[in-house]
């Protein structure tokens, strides 16, 4: 996966479910935001459940799909990283 993040950005599954995002957001659609909230609070198991499938079933599964299970356990881990470090800024903050 050498590519860069603009070619992601660019993606047209990427494009479609942000667009879906966005006018369900738009049109007041209140599950989308219920479900990124659960996504939100559930993604330290999200990760470990990804990186597993992703970096140690996957390559030696035969059906399980290499390429996009490493991408989702990134992006999760991505996510992952900011809501640490958005926990550590609250704390900092809190303490000041």
């Amino acid at each position: 996966m050498d590519e860069p993040i603009s070619s992601f950005l660019t993606d047209p599954l990427t494009v479609a479910v942000s667009l879906a995002a966005a006018l369900g957001h738009a049109l007041g659609v209140t599950w989308i935001q219920a479900f990124v909230a659960v996504l939100w609070a559930n993604v330290s198991t999200l990760f470990t459940a990804l990186s597993i499938t992703g970096w140690s079933l996957a390559p030696r599964v035969a059906w399980l799909p290499e390429g996009p299970l490493t991408a989702a356990a990134l992006v999760a881990g991505g996510a992952y990283v900011l809501k640490l470090i958005d926990r550590v800024y609250d704390q900092m903050e809190n303490r000041l």
